[in-house]
């Protein structure tokens, strides 16, 4: 046990030279693992987890938004987020508005009794020394999963209603709308499927998504030298950046309908007609 708590604490320090993806695909799929399964096994280690929470607290949410909790909350466009709040939204899952960065001191709890409840079958089998039924162990622990997995949404989806009922307008749509944005987070990097995203990239997603300033923005716009925001940044008419936005998205559309048929199939601009006989007759008096 004290292996895997120590391995916890020092995986988020040592992942700081790691890509920001990288770095949360290794903790929600590694370093979770290891601690969700010393929590099934070993009852009452909710506590002992505390530095590992921690750890994930003072240096893994730094290292992967950019900023500590404390300046992320100072930097949240709602004056009523706490640092808890932000801790607490961080940890649901990313269907619920949240980067699945589970608390093990919480989640330590449930996962022991969702172990307890699955293994009931198979409890019995072995103190009662009778034949072990597989399917009726399968269906147990199916519907134990299945059990602790609506338990846990329905209180991730509590506490965004309870976020939304006393955060600004804007701050509700934001809400309502995560956990349909939030399918970038869950997508393993491929350079072959184009699924990498720089560190800018995701630290700027990222901090969007919880309705933080991304890092780096100029004070005032280059275009109209108004107050620059990432609101402005969406709208502003001078400066190129809405051409810029709506040609990121058409390249990638374009390049999405290359892989489905063919390169040569798929121009990004339309072919300019002149019309019957236009072209020949200004040739023909450029000739002259």
């Amino acid at each position: 046990f004290f292996f895997h708590a120590h391995d916890g604490i020092r995986d988020p320090l040592w992942s700081r030279g790691l890509g920001d993806v990288y770095k949360r695909q290794g903790f929600t799929q590694c370093l979770q693992s290891q601690w969700a399964y010393v929590s099934r096994c070993v009852p009452g280690v909710g506590p002992l987890l505390a530095p590992v929470e921690e750890a994930i607290k003072q240096h893994f949410i730094p290292a992967l938004l950019g900023s500590p909790l404390e300046e992320l909350v100072k930097d949240s466009k709602d004056p009523k987020t706490s640092e808890a709040d932000l801790r607490r939204l961080l940890g649901n899952s990313v269907k619920n508005g949240g980067m699945a960065l589970r608390d093990p001191v919480v989640s330590a709890e449930r996962a022991r009794n969702c172990s307890i409840a699955a293994g009931k079958v198979l409890v019995e089998s072995l103190v009662g020394g009778g034949r072990l039924d597989t399917i009726a162990h399968k269906q147990c622990a199916r519907a134990a999963s299945q059990a602790a997995r609506k338990e846990r949404i329905e209180e991730e989806q509590a506490f965004i209603e309870e976020l939304k009922g006393r955060s600004s307008q804007k701050d509700k749509k934001r809400l309502g709308r995560t956990g349909e944005t939030g399918a970038w987070l869950s997508v393993m990097p491929s350079r072959r499927y184009n699924t990498l995203l720089s560190q800018e990239e995701f630290q700027d997603n990222a901090r969007l998504r919880f309705g933080l300033r991304p890092l780096g923005l100029c004070d005032r716009c280059d275009g109209c030298g108004a107050v620059f925001s990432v609101e402005h940044a969406l709208n502003c008419k001078k400066g190129g950046l809405v051409c810029i936005r709506h040609n990121d998205v058409r390249d990638e559309a374009a390049a999405l309908c290359a892989h489905a048929l063919s390169p040569s199939c798929v121009k990004c601009e339309p072919k300019i007609f002149y019309g019957t006989g236009v072209r020949a007759g200004q040739q023909a008096e450029q000739g002259a």
